[in-house]
C-alpha cells in the first residue's frame, strides 16, 4: 500500500525539483508526476541520486535504457553516464506535456545499487503520444556505502514551467 508523503507544485519556473529525505520508514518509493511542462521545447527529463551523504551525484555512475512508441519505434540506452533519461523529449506548445510514475526501489540499501523503473506517456514537439517504459540504477558509492538519500528531477534545458510532484513510500508487512 502507497502512503502520501509530500507534494511539490511547480507553477513557475524552477531548474528541478528535488525530494532529499526519503525516510527510512519506507521500503519503496513512488514519483507521480502529472502535466510536467518545460520551459524548453524538445527537451527530455532527467533523474539523479542523492548520496548517503547528501551529495548529488553528477559524474558517470548511471546506467539506463527504456523502450516505447511514438510516431515510429523508439528505445535508448546508456551506460556510465551522468543521470538517468526519463524516456522522450517533451512539446511545449498548447496541449503538449508528459506525465510519469517512477519507482524507486530500496534505496536505503547500503550495498545494492539504488534502482528505478518508470513509464512516461507524453506528447512530443510534433504534437505525437507516445509511451515509454525505462529504469535505470546508479552505482553510487559512498566509502563502500550505496544508500541514496534524495532524488532530483530536471530537463534537459530551460527550466520546469509546470507540474505536480507527488510522493508515495512504501512499506513492507
Amino acid at each position: 500500500m502507497w502512503s502520501h508523503i509530500s507534494t511539490t507544485t511547480v507553477s513557475s519556473n524552477v531548474a528541478q525539483v528535488d525530494f532529499t529525505s526519503l525516510s527510512t520508514d519506507y521500503k519503496d518509493f513512488c514519483l507521480v508526476i502529472t502535466n510536467f511542462i518545460g520551459t524548453t521545447d524538445n527537451a527530455e527529463c532527467y533523474l539523479r541520486f542523492f548520496d548517503a551523504s547528501g551529495n548529488i551525484k553528477t559524474d558517470s555512475v548511471y546506467d539506463w535504457s527504456f523502450d516505447g512508441r511514438d510516431s515510429d519505434a523508439t528505445s535508448g540506452d546508456a551506460q556510465s553516464n551522468g543521470l538517468i533519461r526519463l524516456g522522450r523529449p517533451i512539446g511545449t506548445a498548447t496541449g503538449e506535456h508528459t506525465n510519469y510514475d517512477i519507482k524507486i526501489y530500496n534505496p536505503h540499501d547500503t550495498v545494492k545499487f539504488p534502482t528505478v523503473q518508470y513509464s512516461q506517456v507524453y506528447s512530443n514537439a510534433s504534437g505525437v503520444f507516445g509511451e515509454v517504459h525505462g529504469g535505470g540504477f546508479a552505482k553510487i558509492n559512498d566509502g563502500g556505502n550505496y544508500k541514496a538519500t534524495g532524488i532530483r528531477i530536471y530537463p534537459q534545458g530551460g527550466n520546469i514551467a509546470n507540474g505536480i510532484f507527488a510522493l508515495y513510500g512504501r512499506t513492507l508487512a
